[in-house]
């Protein structure tokens, strides 16, 4: 639960202070209030309910090849599963009974290589794109695997009088070709109660400009200053952070403040808030006291001082993951302090609570379809899989 930080140097720290200096929170201006779609209860009840098969119809990353790492899986529409693993750098395709066909990308600098392979998602039809957030090229894969193309390098933007340069990350694209990305996060910060609320701005990237369409939340981290001049930092206890999803004319956003998700179009105008009401979850003395426990620094004196100077939350975050099925519905992670089981909240296109879908073991949702989800899991040894569930849907 505790995040790790780290001690710096005192003149690194005011360098890099005088870069990201303080700036507040702004929000995509509008004149037209977004409708509101709130519910007290779900629109499923316990007979039409939604559940996952616990038992998973194939297992990828069991046997040869195993992942580094997962960042994110695709389902084509054949049953053949694409897995991006981020720390080999590498694209890994298997047919859709689990075997292992080939690998459509691997380091390097040529076509269809990674230097450092980023977010992935749907380019259209059964297309992916993947962007590699070192050369800053997005490059396009086709529904059978094949390299297409690769754009050219993002164009950054100067900020703190001209001495850094921030790029946009891709993190989907519109039906019209045209990507949502965002600035490198915590360039732009406000503080409040000893936390760092840390914002991200929000950009649509064209075929030749980008166009800037907002500032939004993106997490909440601490700076501490000791008495010998270091600095420590870290994630905030129990922080919210902002997650954000692509669909094809607008974009899903939660800061994790409330049971809550905003859609904006592509101007970042919001249309709608999605609300469950539902009481926030408050802080246990438990939690609290693991968290303490968790804490690590690098001495017992840091960890005294910061975790006696620390501010700990009333109350736990909401959501911190969303995803889009291929149905247009939204799946929302709830916070999760208890490893052994994570829980979706999922909206309908109307915007209407569904109801709750539970995954064991600490799963995070890759992709879903219209009957299956595809899941991150991990074994007893803590090697990294890719599991595809059926989605039970009662009539």
């Amino acid at each position: 639960m505790g995040s790790p930080v780290r001690s710096l140097n005192t003149q690194l720290v005011c360098a890099f202070t005088a870069i990201v200096a303080a700036s507040p929170i702004a929000r995509a201006q509008t004149s037209r209030a977004p409708t509101v779609i709130e519910s007290a209860t779900p629109q499923w009840t316990a007979a039409s309910a939604w559940k996952v098969d616990p038992k998973p119809i194939l297992t990828l990353g069991d046997a040869d090849p195993v992942f580094s790492s997962i960042a994110s899986a695709h389902r084509y529409a054949d049953g053949r599963i694409v897995v991006a693993d981020e720390k080999a750098k590498e694209l890994l395709l298997f047919d859709a009974t689990d075997a292992f066909l080939r690998k459509i990308a691997r380091p390097g600098s040529g076509p269809g290589e990674f230097q450092a392979l980023g977010q992935m998602f749907s380019a259209g039809g059964d297309s992916i794109a993947v962007w590699d957030r070192r050369t800053r090229r997005l490059t396009y894969f086709g529904d059978r695997g094949q390299f297409l193309r690769s754009n050219a390098a993002a164009t950054g933007t100067p900020v703190a009088g001209g001495r850094m340069t921030v790029f946009p990350s891709p993190l989907g694209r519109f039906a019209d070709g045209s990507l949502l990305a965002e600035q490198n996060r915590g360039t732009k910060r406000a503080e409040t109660s000893k936390m760092i609320v840390d914002s991200t701005t929000y950009v649509l990237m064209g075929a030749a400009t980008n166009k800037s369409i907002g500032d939004f939340f993106a997490r909440e981290t601490w700076d501490f200053w000791h008495t010998n001049g270091d600095v420590s930092f870290g994630d905030s206890p129990f922080a919210r952070v902002g997650a954000v999803v692509v669909g094809p004319q607008s974009f899903f956003v939660s800061n994790g403040a409330q049971y809550e998700v905003t859609e904006y179009d592509k101007a970042g105008v919001p249309l709608r808030v999605m609300r469950i009401r539902r009481n926030l979850t408050l802080v246990t003395s438990a939690q609290l006291a693991q968290y303490k426990r968790d804490f690590h620094e690098t001495s017992k004196e840091h960890d005294a001082d910061v975790v006696k100077w620390i501010t700990i939350p009333k109350t736990l975050p909401t959501f911190n993951q969303l995803v889009r099925d291929t149905d247009g519905r939204i799946w929302a992670r709830n916070y999760n302090v208890n490893p052994s089981f994570t829980r979706y909240d999922v909206f309908a296109t109307t915007g209407r609570w569904l109801g709750s879908i539970g995954f064991p073991n600490n799963s995070t949702l890759l992709e879903a379809g219209k009957d299956w989800v595809l899941l991150r899991v991990f074994s007893a040894d803590g090697e990294p899989l890719v599991e595809l569930h059926r989605l039970i849907r009662p009539q």
